[in-house]
C-alpha cells in the first residue's frame, strides 16, 4: 500500500445504501427496510426517481424507518428558489442530508442553499481537485463533502478531505461505479480519515462487479471491509477481459 495511506484509523467503514431502484413507492420502502434490517443505518433515495413526490417518499421512509439516517440525492435539478422550499418541506422528517441541490456550475446557488437550508447539504462528487473545492467551500457552508476518487485520484482526494475538515465539513465519499479498483482505492483513502461517518454503497453496481475481481473487499451488515492483499488489494479476473471483449 502507498505509504501515504499507512496510518489507517479503521479496517471497516460504515456504508449507506444508495438507491432504491423499484417501480412503486411501496416497493422502495420495502427495499429500504430490507437494507435497514441487514444493518445499513443510512439509506439514500433519488429525486430523479421520485419526480414530484420527493417529500412523500421521505415521509413514507421516515414512517417505516424512524431510526434510519435518510438522505436524498437531488441530482443538481433545482434552482436555489426551488431547493430551499423543498428543504423546508423535508426538514420535519429529519433528513441526514440533501445532496447536490443545484447545477455543478452554480456556485452562487450552492452557497445560497447551504447557507439557508433547513437540512444539511452534501456536495462534491463532481469536484476534481482542491481548486474546484476551494472555490465552493470558501463560499458554501456544505456539511458533507463527497469526493469521488475516480475524479480526484488519491492525492487530491486526501487534499479535498483536509480542506473539508478545515471548513467544518465531514467527508462521505462517493462510490465509484468502476469495476472495483477505484473503489478499493477510495476505501483505503477513507480509512485514513478521522471524520468519515459513511461511505456510499451503490449496491446495484458494487455487488455485481465483485464477480470480476479477486479481492477480500466486501460490503455487508452495514459496513465495508477493506481489502487486505498487497497494493490496493484488488486484481482483475479473466472474466473481466472476456466481458470487455464482448462489448
Amino acid at each position: 500500500m502507498n505509504a501515504a495511506l499507512a496510518n489507517a484509523f479503521r479496517t471497516e467503514i460504515p456504508a449507506y445504501a444508495s438507491g432504491l431502484p423499484k417501480a412503486t413507492l411501496h416497493e422502495r420502502v420495502a427495499l429500504a427496510r430490507s437494507f435497514f434490517d441487514r444493518g445499513f443505518r443510512g439509506i439514500k433515495y433519488a429525486a430523479a426517481i421520485s419526480e414530484d413526490a420527493v417529500v412523500a417518499e421521505m415521509q413514507a421512509l421516515r414512517a417505516a424507518l424512524p431510526r434510519a439516517d435518510l438522505m436524498v440525492d437531488l441530482h443538481w435539478r433545482y434552482r436555489p428558489e426551488e431547493a430551499l422550499p423543498l428543504a423546508s418541506e423535508l426538514a420535519p422528517f429529519k433528513p441526514y442530508f440533501l445532496e447536490a441541490p443545484c447545477a455543478p456550475e452554480d456556485v452562487d446557488g450552492l452557497a445560497c442553499v447551504a447557507e439557508a437550508s433547513a437540512v444539511p447539504i452534501a456536495a462534491g462528487e463532481e469536484w476534481h481537485n482542491i481548486y474546484e473545492t476551494k472555490l465552493r467551500l470558501s463560499r458554501a457552508k456544505v456539511r458533507y463533502v463527497q469526493p469521488e476518487i475516480a475524479h480526484t485520484g488519491v492525492s487530491q482526494f486526501l487534499s479535498i478531505a483536509r480542506m473539508a475538515q478545515a471548513n467544518d465539513a465531514s467527508v462521505i465519499p462517493h462510490a465509484t461505479i468502476g469495476v472495483g479498483i477505484f473503489m478499493a482505492a477510495s476505501l483505503h483513502a477513507a480509512s485514513t480519515l478521522e471524520d468519515c461517518p459513511y461511505h456510499e454503497y451503490q449496491h446495484s453496481v458494487f455487488d455485481r462487479n465483485l464477480a470480476h475481481v479477486e479481492t477480500t473487499m466486501a460490503c455487508d451488515a452495514g459496513c465495508y471491509r477493506l481489502p487486505t492483499a498487497v497494493g490496493l488489494g484488488v486484481e482483475p479476473r479473466e472474466s473481466l477481459w472476456n466481458y470487455r471483449m464482448d462489448i
